[in-house]
């Protein structure tokens, strides 16, 4: 490779990790979340954290049908770039106050 195209491989290589980044989740894993869905459709813990809940057919049941209540989520979640969690809801659970 010349000198003169070295620089513009290496613009290459960066623009494709960051478009990578960008569109990859971080780490996706299954895991069992218990708290409280929230007006704007969040699962909400006890300690505070926040999950936004994926479309589908049991994400979107729980979220128009239990706002408000506490719930037991079975589900995958994935860690986008920016921090956000998003759990996909494979099932749920309302728990007794």
């Amino acid at each position: 490779m010349s000198r003169s195209n070295r620089p513009f491989a290496v613009c290459l290589v960066l623009l494709m990790l960051v478009l990578w980044v960008g569109i990859v989740p971080v780490s996706a894993f299954e895991v069992t979340v218990e708290g409280e869905i929230n007006e704007v459709y969040q699962l909400v813990t006890t300690a505070g954290d926040f999950y936004e809940v994926a479309i589908n057919d049991p994400g979107n049941e729980l979220v128009e049908n239990h706002i408000g209540e506490k719930v037991r989520v079975l589900g995958t979640v994935q860690t986008e770039a920016d921090g956000t969690r998003i759990i996909t809801v494979t099932t749920y659970e309302v728990l007794a106050e």
